[in-house]
This record gives structure tokens, sequence and C-alpha cells, in this order.
């Protein structure tokens, strides 16, 4: 295309009849057979999406149970975040050369009344995907300044940043907000960033980073090597 070589991928979703021959009046009923194959088809491309880029994926059922499990957990997110049920946990950071706690990560849980307790690894992205992170997080960080202040004044709290979180230009100003609101000391707070941040929209990182700073608020760089480092 104008002298540029564009490259493209394709994934695609593939269904067959005999997979919806769940009820006898499926077939008889072209119609109601076609919305049917449709449905597991583009099931069946989200799955493949998800995956495997430039792949392929006929439907079995067990992908619909995964969806509907899916929307199970995207609607308790919803539900689960004005009721309280998402609770911070703490890891201690220890000084590898003297031995002594320094400080706490706070990491998250779901205490979910339907599904019981619930690693971030399951819920963190998809409450990214529908836009809930940054509501999610800054609950859980309320909750954690309010525990930090009755900690030793010389430890620290770490706070994992989502980069959905570190395209608003607006989260250095939030989160100097919720230090206020809680009275916690900028200085104790470490804000924990992944290496791909760097890559995401680096105007904007620059420019939340530089203003974390210059409230005394500290930056670590989390997962060094997985991403770009090389």
């Amino acid at each position: 295309v104008e002298n540029r070589a564009i490259k493209l991928s394709l994934s695609v979703g593939l269904a067959r009849t005999h997979d919806t021959d769940e009820h006898s009046n499926v077939l008889n009923n072209p119609q109601l057979c076609f919305q049917s194959l449709l449905r597991q088809a583009d099931i069946a491309m989200s799955h493949a999406k998800k995956h495997e880029r430039k792949h392929y994926a006929w439907f079995e059922p067990s992908m619909e149970n995964e969806l509907r499990f899916r929307n199970e957990l995207e609607n308790g997110i919803r539900r689960g975040i004005p009721r309280g049920e998402f609770v911070p946990y703490y890891e201690q950071q220890i000084d590898l050369e003297s031995g002594e706690l320094v400080g706490f990560e706070m990491l998250a849980r779901w205490k979910s009344p339907q599904l019981g307790l619930i690693s971030p690894d399951i819920f963190i992205p998809i409450a990214e995907e529908i836009d809930l992170i940054g509501e999610l997080s800054e609950g859980l960080m309320r909750l954690a300044f309010e525990d930090a202040k009755a900690w030793d004044g010389k430890l620290t709290l770490s706070i994992n940043i989502s980069p959905f979180q570190l395209r608003d230009p607006w989260l250095s100003q939030k989160l100097l907000r919720l230090l206020v609101e809680a009275d916690f000391p900028p200085n104790r707070l470490d804000i924990e960033i992944t290496e791909s941040c760097l890559h995401e929209n680096i105007g904007v990182f620059r420019s939340v980073v530089t203003s974390l700073k210059k409230q005394g608020i500290q930056i670590s760089l989390d997962d060094f090597g997985t991403g770009y480092s090389s």
C-alpha cells in the first residue's frame, strides 16, 4: 500500500452443525441453527485470539462454560467493588544484606461470597479489560494506607500500578488526594511499575512519574527482565 508492506494476521472460529444438536428443534429450524452456529463460531474465535494469534479454533462446549464463568466473574467484580469484597494482603520485604524488615508489598485478594478467595491473577486482567482497575485499586489503597499508618514509621508500603492506570494523566493527582485523605506520608509509599509500561505511552508515563517523584513518592521497577530490558 503506497510502497509500504502491511502485514495482516487472521484468527478464525469454526462451528459445526452437529455441535448445535442439543435439542432436536435446532436443526429443524434454519434460522435458529444459523444463530446458534454464529454464536458458537464467535466464541471459538475469541478463544483463538486469546490463546494464540494467527490461529483457528473449533467450538467446544467447554468454551461456552469458560465464557459463562468469565461473565460471572465480570458481574461479580462490578458488584464486589462497592461492597468492599476486595481486600489488601501484605508480603514482607526484607533487606538481603541486613535481614531486616523494610516494608510490605500490598497484594490484592477478592473475598467473593459465591466463589471464595480469588487470586489477582484471575480478576486483575478482567478488571483491566472492563475499565474498573482504577476504582478497584483506589479502594484497596485506602484500606492499605489506614493499615500502614499503624506500622513502624520506617516501614514502606509498596503498591503495584497497572499499565492501564499509567495511561491516566491524572493518576498522580488521584494518588496525592488519597494520601492527603488518609494523612499518609508520601515518602513511605513505593509505587511499583513494570518495564512494559515504558513502551505504552512514554510521554504520559514520564509526566506521571515525574509528578509522583516531586511529591516524594518512591518509584520501583517491577518484573525487571520480563519485558523490554534486553
